[in-house]
């Protein structure tokens, strides 16, 4: 880049001829040779691209709960909760699992682990309760790993329970399962993740 330097009669050139262009940086004038920006579109490139239009879709089709649970903690990192979520899940997307639902939250305790085993048009959910309060309820969503389709379940389940039968109609796939447990007054655990099959 270069220094243009005007006389009386021209004052700004701005724009294109060629392979030159004439622009302004900090008020002064400047010409560069036009450079084409290189998008060699790797597999590796593809691959970042395709996880983040997943954890986009992801992330537009979570709840008002959810959302505000990620919307709650990312100040803390000087971003928007949807950054904060995409900085989580991009990585393990691109193995079409993205993981966390919801983030660390010091005011309600997780669950340990969750899984789920699917027959007859319910899903049984069991979980290990670990540090999280009995009289917290079970928060669960389900994610099919084909269409990325998810489903929430708001239940009245107490964590105690530690299982929660989820009448639900499954076509068969790979499903991702989160549990999160949930406080009255402090909202949303940390989520707890698993993955089941249904034949």
């Amino acid at each position: 880049m270069s220094r243009i330097t005007y006389t009386p009669l021209v004052s700004d050139v701005r724009g294109k001829t060629g392979d030159i262009v004439f622009s302004a940086w900090k008020g002064r004038g400047t010409v560069r040779r036009r450079v084409t920006p290189a998008n060699p579109n790797t597999a590796a490139q593809q691959a970042i691209r395709e996880a983040m239009a997943l954890v986009v879709a992801s992330w537009q089709a979570l709840t008002a709960a959810v959302k505000g649970r990620w919307d709650d903690e990312a100040p803390a990192r000087r971003i928007s909760g949807f950054n904060m979520f995409s900085q989580e899940n991009v990585s393990d997307e691109r193995t079409a699992n993205w993981q966390e639902l919801t983030p660390a939250n010091a005011d309600v305790r997780p669950v340990t682990s969750v899984s789920g085993s699917y027959a007859a048009g319910v899903l049984t959910v069991t979980w290990v309760q670990g540090e999280a309060a009995g009289a917290d309820r079970a928060y669960m969503a389900l994610r099919q790993v084909e269409t990325s389709n998810l489903e929430f379940e708001d239940s009245a389940t107490a964590i105690s329970a530690l299982t929660h039968e989820w009448t639900i109609e499954l076509a068969a796939g790979t499903y991702c399962l989160y549990l999160a447990a949930k406080n009255t007054t402090n909202g949303l655990s940390a989520s707890v993740f698993a993955t089941f099959t249904v034949a």
